[in-house]
């Protein structure tokens, strides 16, 4: 569940309700609290590094409500974010927090783990949109009872496609995530004959990765 959506006021009503939930959380006062009873020196070694797809952040967490708050710290982002607020303010109170973010979960994972899963979400969402844009859906608020299960169902349907994609791929060390970002630049063509209506289509691969990726979907699919 992304920050946006949930606050500890929602996660007490989950976990009342049994909820087992990974989700962000915004830096509110409280939880910037906890930031500042942690040493940024003691995070941002070796042993507390998660590698991602893209970067490597450093995660500490300690006991928060009925679960785990993880602090995850960021270097690289704390960079380009301070160097884009510094030219337009000089708050340091504000700039401190920056390259932060928080975590919460209740789950039996590991820590890091958690964060991997947290951060595939991404991955979740570009495959939601994709479906979308194939349905032909039109923005809508999601407030009504129907527009929150039409909601949910293209969810699950977008996070089912993601993890039968990395179960057919596990074997070649690909993951649903993965294969989606090597996809994004591939590309399939067609061609039309009208005068004797002949037709043809075929699947442009622009690397070996996304021809493999391709190879193994069009056999199991």
């Amino acid at each position: 569940m992304d920050r946006g959506m949930s606050d500890p006021g929602r996660i007490k009503s989950l976990l009342e309700l049994k909820f087992t939930m990974i989700c962000g959380l915004k830096k509110t006062y409280d939880l910037k609290k906890i930031i500042d009873g942690m040493d940024r020196n003691d995070i941002y070694t070796k042993k507390h590094m998660v590698s991602l797809k893209n970067t490597k952040v450093y995660c500490t967490d300690t006991t928060f409500l009925s679960g785990r708050l993880i602090v995850v710290y960021n270097p690289s982002l704390e960079s380009l974010k301070k160097d884009h607020y510094y030219e337009h303010s000089s708050n340091e109170d504000i700039a401190k927090y920056l390259g932060y973010s928080l975590i919460f979960h209740n789950t039996d994972l590991g820590m890091d783990e958690v964060v991997r899963k947290y951060y595939d979400k991404d991955s979740v969402e570009r495959a939601f949109k994709q479906i979308k844009g194939v349905l032909d859906l039109r923005p809508a608020r999601v407030w009504l009872k129907s527009h929150i299960e039409g909601h949910v169902k293209i969810c699950y349907l977008a996070y089912s496609i993601l993890s039968y994609l990395s179960y057919i791929l596990e074997k070649k060390g690909i993951s649903g995530s993965e294969a989606l970002d090597s996809l994004r630049t591939g590309y399939r063509v067609y061609l039309e004959d009208q005068k004797n209506g002949f037709k043809w289509e075929s699947i442009v691969a622009l690397s070996a990765v996304q021809r493999e990726i391709m190879d193994v979907v069009i056999k199991k699919t």
